[in-house]
């Protein structure tokens, strides 16, 4: 069986990220790193600038083999997620991390991230038919009394978009 790339989710140490993306550039079909725009003041001058969403969480998009190599010489720099039962590196649907991707992208500037325990997520599956998230799934939760939609990465992360109206969410069976 041909090694085929993969979404994987790893952990930088000590604000590495950027050089964890480094160690993957040429070997992995893609990097992903959620990132926000932030305004920062100092003195008068003003500035946007990008910062990581997810403290040092890095995605990548690579065969199995190239992870363990790369993870084999920097394992100081980075931990691999594990599934559940840590019998290995912990996969992601290709669907999945496509909607987080979209979803994180967006920049949205309600999007913060969930910490609710695991057997308190998800929610109601629904589909977006409107507005700037429309054609994405995920989860319709509420969150401190207000309806939010969510989209998670199973066992690593969810986050949580501001407010949709229930005219633009489709529910899914």
């Amino acid at each position: 069986m041909k090694n085929i790339p993969q979404w994987f989710a790893l952990k930088a140490f000590y604000n590495r990220g950027e050089e964890v993306r480094g160690l993957f550039e040429g070997l992995a079909d893609e990097i992903y790193i959620p990132t926000r725009i932030v305004q920062e003041i100092d003195g008068t001058e003003v500035r946007w600038i990008r910062r990581p969403l997810i403290g040092d969480l890095v995605f990548v998009h690579v065969p199995i083999d190239d992870l363990r190599e790369v993870h084999t010489r920097h394992f100081s720099k980075f931990m691999i997620y594990s599934r559940a039962d840590r019998t290995g590196p912990a996969t992601i649907e290709e669907s999945d991390m496509r909607n987080f991707i979209l979803v994180t992208s967006i920049q949205d500037k309600g999007m913060e991230l969930v910490n609710l325990p695991p057997d308190q997520l998800p929610g109601t599956r629904v589909r977006v038919t409107g507005g700037p998230f429309e054609g994405h799934e995920g989860y319709i939760r509420r969150i401190d009394h207000r309806r939010r939609f969510i989209v998670c990465i199973q066992g690593v992360v969810a986050v949580a978009t501001s407010y949709i109206p229930a005219q633009f969410l489709e529910v899914l069976e």
